[in-house]
């Protein structure tokens, strides 16, 4: 049962039975199966010829399931006739309609395995939908169950043994990558951007490089961008520093980085010394 967001395994569970729940009970094949031995007390003729209606069926059905009926009555347990049962059904079906505006049914659990057609739900609820509304019984098996069932057992020694194999090969591969990615050379893009024009050429010059090399990002233009040390070192740790900014005036940096600029190259100039430099610049 799934309530609240949690499945319980075991819950309880009560019903009631109808008088032809009973008799499915005996006659189903596949629960006591007692119908023909019923039939032959009863002294019908089981063995019908072929093109004859085996309407001993339908007799033997209905005097079962005045027995039931009958027991029950006698034994003073309450029991109710499937007659009574739909007609109920059918009054509380057309009050949910009116105060929900829906009722979910299972047309082959509600429409009852003897005279069915004499009620007006037999038609009426023939085009009836169902789906699940919560809390609810939910029941159903795994989907291993389910492939067993239908492929019957099979020997999954092979299978086992090709999956640890490719888990080895994932795992291989994935160091392999991991090395790779180890050996790539670490370049930092460094940009100045008013209009993002600047910023959208960085990244597009990043993703160029960055199928064979690691490419870090900085911002000349943040807000603390002139107090960050932390690309201090990315400097140092990158064989490749390549700036990109945009011009204003008469080709002058943006406002906003030049606070950047002059920490970087008047205060820690030395950072740069000795490393390999490249300038875009977009007039």
């Amino acid at each position: 049962m799934t309530l609240g967001g949690i499945l319980y395994t075991a819950v309880p569970f009560n019903g009631w039975y109808a008088s032809t729940e009973v008799l499915r009970d005996l006659t189903d094949e596949s629960r006591y199966n007692m119908l023909v031995p019923v039939a032959k007390v009863l002294g019908m003729e089981t063995d019908t010829k072929p093109g004859d209606a085996p309407l001993w069926i339908d007799d033997c059905m209905a005097i079962l399931s005045k027995a039931v009926f009958h027991s029950f009555k006698t034994s003073k347990i309450a029991m109710i006739d499937h007659h009574n049962l739909i007609n109920m059904f059918w009054e509380w079906y057309h009050d949910e309609l009116k105060s929900r505006r829906y009722c979910p049914v299972n047309w082959k659990w509600v429409i009852p395995p003897m005279s069915s057609s004499t009620s007006p739900a037999y038609l009426g609820l023939n085009k009836t939908q169902e789906f699940t509304l919560k809390p609810a019984y939910i029941v159903g098996k795994g989907f291993l169950s389910l492939e067993e069932r239908h492929f019957g057992i099979r020997d999954r020694t092979k299978a086992i043994d090709d999956l640890i194999r490719t888990m080895y090969l994932a795992l291989l591969f994935k160091r392999m990558i991991s090395r790779y990615r180890i050996r790539k050379q670490p370049i930092l893009i460094i940009y100045a951007s008013v209009t993002g024009n600047s910023a959208s050429y960085a990244y597009d010059l990043g993703a160029i490089l960055s199928s064979s090399c690691n490419v870090n990002f900085f911002d000349a233009c943040g807000v603390n961008a002139s107090k960050d040390g932390k690309v201090l070192s990315l400097i140092e740790s990158s064989t490749l520093t390549i700036f990109v900014s945009s011009t204003q005036g008469n080709g002058e940096l943006p406002s906003l980085a030049r606070k950047f600029f002059s920490f970087l190259f008047y205060d820690n100039g030395h950072v740069l010394a000795g490393k390999q430099v490249a300038v875009l610049g977009q007039f």
